[in-house]
């Protein structure tokens, strides 16, 4: 997934509107979007070839998304795939994340909850070093460099998502 814009309690009907697009190697093989058969507590696309996803949802309000940071042939020997990032958020993992950080590609992970209340975080091993915050409410996107950086079509979709009728 190569864009993510999310709303996070911009509107009081709704903590979370969130938008994505994953747009690299359409050749690779996977699933759409789906409850999971073997998991039928998450729904998310499923990548074919290396068994992990770029988006999960859980029934009970847990979240995660993943891009890729770009950083040419070196992400595509990385002994893990960025794939098993949004299952081990969603599993509570981010100790084993952040412990593993540099054997993924270069990555940004959006994660967290939304019941009981919305807690959302953001990790990457590549964009700026190592690093991980909490994300406050507002309005946000992320491509492929680091939290907040101006990327035509991060501010494209930041400002679609602030003029909706989704945010304040």
């Amino acid at each position: 997934m190569c864009l993510i814009g999310f709303a996070l309690e911009a509107d009081a009907r709704f903590a979370l509107v969130f938008a994505a697009n994953r747009d690299e190697y359409f050749d690779r093989p996977a699933e759409p979007a789906a409850w999971w058969r073997d998991r039928p507590e998450l729904f998310g696309g499923r990548d074919l070839e290396g068994g992990g996803t770029w988006l999960l949802v859980t029934r009970h309000g847990a979240f995660a998304a993943v891009t890729n940071v770009r950083q040419g042939l070196a992400d595509r020997t990385a002994p893990r795939s960025r794939g098993e990032l949004p299952l081990l958020a969603i599993e509570g993992r981010e100790a084993e994340i952040r412990a593993d950080a540099q054997r993924f590609g270069g990555f940004n992970l959006v994660a967290g909850t939304l019941r009981p209340s919305p807690r959302l975080w953001w990790i990457s091993n590549r964009a700026g070093g190592e690093c991980a915050h909490a994300i406050e409410p507002g309005v946000h996107g992320l491509a492929n460099g680091g939290f907040g950086d101006p990327w035509p079509k991060v501010q494209s979709l930041s400002f679609l998502l602030q003029i909706s009728n989704f945010s304040k």
